[in-house]
């Protein structure tokens, strides 16, 4: 079994219980800039906060573009009754000849502690496993 590049073909949209993923838009790019600026937030990732909401935008831009060149999936996060961006995650650094990903993601502190997070994840872990085939993430 190899890695599976029909993923590529069009972005796929996950559904769990309560949230709906889909692909990250420029649109995200303020809640974006909302997480990545909050220190809580940052706290767990080593990396610069975000000092704008262009930085959130740009982010968005590169999220698409590493889908595009098939180097990456970026969701954004929603509650299945909203459409409101409340996390971001996906795999980045995919290696299709390794069949392998890196996966991270954050979300908005007001949903943290409801479990939400890991639902999105195990969705995002089965679709890596049973979809593109991954061996490791």
């Amino acid at each position: 079994m190899s890695f599976n590049n029909k993923v590529f073909d069009s972005f796929p949209i996950l559904k769990t219980d309560r949230l709906t993923l889909r692909e990250i838009r420029i649109s995200d790019g303020k809640a974006i800039y909302k997480m990545r600026s909050n220190d809580r937030v940052n706290q767990f990732i080593p990396r610069p906060r975000m000092m704008d909401e262009i930085q959130g935008n740009d982010l968005a831009d590169r999220t698409a573009k590493a889908y595009v060149n098939k180097q990456g999936i970026g969701w954004a996060a929603m509650l299945r009754n909203d459409n409101k961006c409340i996390g971001t995650c996906g795999f980045n650094s995919i290696e299709p000849i390794n069949r392998h990903a890196e996966i991270g993601g954050e979300m908005d502190t007001y949903y943290w502690g409801k479990g939400i997070a890991q639902e999105a994840f195990q969705e995002i872990l089965r679709f890596g496993i049973t979809e593109m085939n991954l061996l490791t993430i």
